[in-house]
């Protein structure tokens, strides 16, 4: 069996192999594009197969009557023959995620890479699949590191990120809380949020509000806003470190409210 992740929820074998060698024809529909497609099409280039008409086939088939669920697909391997099936656009980018796969595992055989014969059905058990990424801890990830981050979370069918804020974001007038942190500026979010929807995943923000709020609470301007403000020892302090430090706001404190509400609306 293949090392598939996530596995498929119904996946066939059968005797015989679809061989790597070309030419081989890519059909795809009609004005079809997809980072799945273009890595597909690099990943054949990376083998040196030659893409055009020749006697094998990858077939790519979007058919909103057949019955597939919103992101399901169906792909069969044969020889001279594989084609995926999809209803919609998203379903046949994860048919060719799993393809893919195939690709990058499948064992040479003779000088050529051989893609087993199988069947899979496949469709995720729940609409929302999502990874939540800290990047308020010690370290703030470098874009590039971000960009690949999200291709790799689309390989694996994700389509949610959630990038978690304390305070490494570049509030406008908070520049004391974030200062030699590197933070996110709202251009970054914003490039992240298109490289995401290019690849079928939600940038979802995650400010953290009521507590984990001691890079906030420690300078003397927000102090006022804590649940404490003379400070408590919190596991956050770091070993040796016995001066109490405000760790969470005071919910009961109107402006507190307002204090979010800006982050929030920023």
């Amino acid at each position: 069996m293949p090392h598939l992740l996530p596995h498929p929820r119904r996946l066939t074998s059968f005797p015989g192999a679809f061989e790597l060698r070309g030419p081989i024809e890519l059909r795809p529909p009609p004005r079809f594009d997809s980072p799945a497609l273009r890595a597909l099409r690099a990943e054949l280039e990376r083998e040196r197969i030659a893409l055009g008409a020749g006697t094998s086939a990858i077939e790519l088939v979007l058919d909103g009557r057949s019955g597939h669920p919103p992101e399901g697909y169906a792909l069969t391997i044969a020889p001279g023959l594989v084609r995926v099936v999809a209803a919609r656009v998203v379903g046949l980018n994860h048919g060719l995620r799993t393809l893919l796969q195939l690709l990058r595992t499948a064992e040479p055989h003779d000088g050529h890479r051989r893609l087993p014969a199988l069947a899979i059905e496949d469709f995720p058990a729940f609409e929302r699949r999502g990874v939540m990424l800290d990047v308020s801890r010690d370290r703030v990830p470098r874009m590039d590191y971000l960009f690949q981050l999200v291709e790799r979370l689309a390989e694996w069918k994700l389509n949610e990120l959630q990038l978690y804020f304390e305070h490494a974001f570049a509030y406008a007038g908070h520049e004391r809380v974030w200062r030699g942190v590197d933070p996110f500026t709202p251009d970054e979010i914003r490039a992240l949020d298109a490289h995401c929807r290019l690849h079928g995943i939600e940038l979802v923000p995650n400010q953290q509000s009521f507590g984990h709020l001691h890079h906030w609470l420690k300078h003397p301007e927000y102090r006022h806003l804590a649940e404490v403000p003379e400070g408590i020892l919190h596991p956050f302090l770091g070993a040796g470190q016995t001066t109490p430090e405000p760790f969470s706001l005071c919910p009961t404190d109107p402006r507190s409210l307002a204090f979010l509400g800006g982050l929030y609306d920023e």
